[in-house]
């Protein structure tokens, strides 16, 4: 074989991978040099257009003037001409902060007609309307977004999720608009849209009806989950442990579900059977109550033994419930260093006296 055909061969095993992915900084796109990459890739004879099923659009972190602006017009034709080249790409992580509209137009544009996009990731911050309501093929979708201000894309979740059946991964922001995701799948048992993997931080009793209609998820992650009173907590938590973690004990690979507050979300006697039951799960977070740590912690490092997959124990202090309203810095408590040293103690007297497997990994975290 000749040195051209060696060069010819490795160039077709390298260009795949080398243009499998594309990063975009939207900050440049108005420059010369951003001009000028965008339409070349327009033509779509880069290797971006053949090979790249990963794109990602974001700020650059050095903003620069230099060149010639072009007018808005011409900038979403050419942007939407250059999209329009990568036909084969399957995820989209996109950061929009207040993007331009004819950036967000064409954006939106190019994701409601991608034809494999199945994975699809947004950090979304400002006030710009979104429109994607013709997505269809989705089976990732990751949202980040303000829950101080929401976005008004926020509210068009619920249909988003809706016409996306084959749904599988579905991470929101943890605002009140997760709760309208969660009573539309509720009330529509007919989509059959059985989430696997779920990341929230709002928790509410119509996402725990609908965890308990089937069974198989495998990741579930909760946050904020005292931030409400605690005999809300408490009630929600009470219907998890006994009602929804059964449905899922034997498939269930990650839970997540410490509190910030002392509540019954909390690990401790109530709870230890239903999480003892989670045979195959690999990693674990879950909190502490501070009106009786070194019962809970004991309690906990023994069902370490029930779990024989497990190889990440993460355990959260929780905080008193009589600083749940208390602003942050005006009171000094001695709580958490009570907590804390309870259960390193325990942690501690539990390390010297059983050996963990080799890939375990136990980690406190205080408050």
């Amino acid at each position: 074989m000749s040195l051209r055909q060696t060069c010819r061969s490795v160039g077709a095993a390298i260009e795949p991978l080398f243009f499998s992915s594309l990063v975009l900084l939207k900050d440049e796109l108005r420059i010369d040099m951003g001009r000028g990459f965008l339409e070349a890739l327009a033509t779509g004879e880069t290797g971006w257009s053949r090979y790249a099923q990963r794109l990602h659009i974001k700020s650059a972190k050095k903003r620069t003037g230099a060149g010639v602006h072009r007018s808005e017009t011409m900038m979403q034709e050419l942007l939407a001409s250059a999209l329009g080249s990568l036909s084969n790409i399957r995820t989209v992580i996109w950061g929009s902060f207040g993007d331009p509209v004819w950036q967000v137009n064409a954006i939106c544009d190019f994701l409601n007609n991608l034809p494999l996009l199945d994975d699809l990731q947004l950090e979304v911050y400002g006030t710009t309307e979104f429109s994607l309501g013709r997505l269809s093929g989705l089976k990732r979708l990751n949202i980040r977004a303000s829950t101080y201000e929401e976005p008004l894309f926020i509210q068009k979740i619920p249909s988003i999720v809706a016409q996306n059946r084959s749904l599988t991964s579905l991470h929101l922001p943890g605002g009140s608009g997760d709760a309208r995701v969660w009573t539309m799948l509720r009330g529509n048992p007919h989509l059959q849209i059985h989430l696997r993997d779920i990341s929230t931080g709002n928790v509410t009793s119509d996402l725990l009806a609908y965890l308990a209609s089937y069974s198989g998820v495998e990741k579930l992650s909760f946050w904020g989950l005292s931030q409400k009173n605690q005999i809300q907590a408490d009630d929600l938590a009470d219907t998890f442990f006994t009602t929804v973690l059964p449905r899922h004990a034997k498939s269930l690979l990650e839970l997540a579900c410490p509190a910030s507050y002392e509540c019954r979300w909390s690990f401790g006697t109530h709870n230890v059977d239903a999480l003892s039951a989670l045979h195959n799960v690999r990693n674990l977070d879950v909190s502490i109550n501070p009106n009786e740590p070194v019962i809970a912690a004991e309690l906990l490092v023994r069902t370490v033994d029930l779990l024989p997959h497990l190889q990440r124990l993460q355990i959260y202090s929780a905080d008193p419930d009589s600083l749940r309203n208390v602003r942050r810095g005006c009171v000094i408590s001695s709580e958490d260093s009570v907590v804390d040293r309870a259960v390193k103690t325990v942690l501690q007297d539990f390390r010297s006296r059983v050996a963990f497997p080799h890939d375990f990994a136990l980690w406190l975290h205080g408050r």
